[in-house]
């Protein structure tokens, strides 16, 4: 037997195994026999593996690359999903519109018109001056909260009156600038009608733009006209939000212990 043939033999495994069985079985020196068998178990171990496991690699390699995409893309579509949803409930809720009764705004702007033709609107007793005093005088003669307060933007303050409008008693706070005039109407909301806490409104009635909000059960209007006709609802509707904020952060003549009507006047 030539020696490429002899080492072809023994590296065939199941000659290897054959041998290793004989040896067991055989009388020889146990070391002699345990020596030859621990050489058996390493030639196996070092044995290279099956061709095939190299020259075919699995399937499984070339899908992986497209398995991260879809599990990449999957990522992104939850993570979109739950940013979507966590800025939908943190968004703040869209608020509710009012529609203030068409009789009611005729009768407001009509009274708009009646106080700011006369010398004379304002209440016997507490001075124009002192805010304060007047939110008090009012809120006892009416039962609900008014809102007093001066305006920026050169409006000069024309005075208060508890005035009707049809058959409700409001408070009424005047001003004028040139030939413009505008009022502040606090009017129990249940004596017209149910409005919601924290609706807003706005309409334009016979040329007077008016815009509100409501607070609470009361609702607070803001009326405007001019001669030229330069005052629009977008401004009405400005004044209306600043002074929802005022009473929002206790800028009126009710929540300021120390109410400076000619610093707010000025601003």
């Amino acid at each position: 037997m030539s020696s490429e043939q002899a080492n072809s033999t023994f590296d065939d495994p199941s000659f290897r195994s054959a041998l290793r069985k004989q040896l067991v079985g055989e009388t020889a020196p146990a070391s002699l026999r345990s020596r030859i068998v621990a050489a058996l178990d390493e030639v196996d171990t070092n044995e290279a593996p099956p061709r095939a496991t190299i020259d075919r690699p699995s399937r499984s390699l070339f899908r992986r690359p497209l398995v991260g995409l879809a599990m990449a893309a999957s990522i992104l579509i939850v993570i979109g999903i739950g940013t979507f949803i966590a800025l939908r409930s943190n968004a703040p809720a869209p608020r509710p519109v009012a529609v203030l009764p068409k009789p009611f705004a005729e009768a407001m702007a009509h009274q708009h018109d009646v106080c700011s033709d006369s010398n004379d609107h304002q209440t016997p007793g507490p001075p124009k001056t002192d805010l304060r005093l007047i939110s008090k005088k009012l809120q006892e003669e009416l039962g609900f909260q008014p809102l007093v307060t001066m305006l920026d933007d050169g409006w000069q303050f024309a005075g208060e009156r508890i005035c009707p409008i049809g058959d409700v008693r409001t408070a009424h706070l005047l001003f004028k600038r040139g030939e413009q005039s505008l009022s502040i109407f606090s009017i129990p909301g249940k004596a017209v009608y149910s409005p919601q806490d924290g609706a807003q409104y706005q309409v334009t009635v016979d040329q007077h733009p008016i815009a509100g909000f409501v607070r609470g059960t009361t609702m607070y209007c803001v009326v405007g006209k001019s001669a030229k006709g330069d005052l629009t609802l977008a401004d009405m509707k400005k004044i209306s939000d600043d002074l929802e904020k005022r009473m929002r952060d206790g800028k009126t003549a009710r929540h300021n212990s120390s109410f400076d009507s000619t610093a707010l006047a000025s601003r």
